[in-house]
């Protein structure tokens, strides 16, 4: 197996390595949720989501377009939990032309992503790191 040309491309390098090592030293220190970001997001409230939107919906309300709290579902992802969601909280922004904001949104300097519901772009906060709410309400 060694001799085969496609145990190069599947052999770990030591970038892979290294990362692997330092999840699992915060995993061993307890830091996991606070320092991996994805666990970080999983574990927020609902009622936390809720709060940023709702301050970012203060920052935005002279924007011109119509901007409320909603709840929704965050998809948690794929692997093991492709199926899952949990309770959330998003920023509903109205308008003629969703599928314009979201391409907008996409190559703006944020580079936000939303989905469209119900003829509108919702930005899911569970989603977006809590130091990039500022950058988010200045897109």
């Amino acid at each position: 197996m060694r001799q085969h040309p496609l145990a190069r491309a599947v052999r770990v390098c030591k970038l892979t390595l290294s990362a692997l090592e330092a999840t699992l030293e915060d995993h061993l220190a307890g830091n996991a949720f606070q320092t991996i970001p994805v666990l970080s997001m999983l574990s927020m409230s609902a009622d936390d989501v809720k709060e940023r939107c709702v301050w970012v919906v203060s920052e935005l309300s002279d924007i011109g377009m119509p901007l409320s709290v909603v709840p929704c579902k965050s998809e948690v992802g794929g692997g093991s939990l492709a199926d899952q969601s949990i309770a959330s909280f998003a920023v509903r922004v109205g308008g003629p032309h969703p599928d314009k904001l979201m391409w907008l949104l996409r190559t703006g300097n944020a580079r936000i992503l939303g989905r469209i519901e119900d003829g509108a772009v919702l930005l899911d906060l569970r989603s977006v790191r809590p130091e990039d709410d500022a950058l988010l309400a200045n897109e």
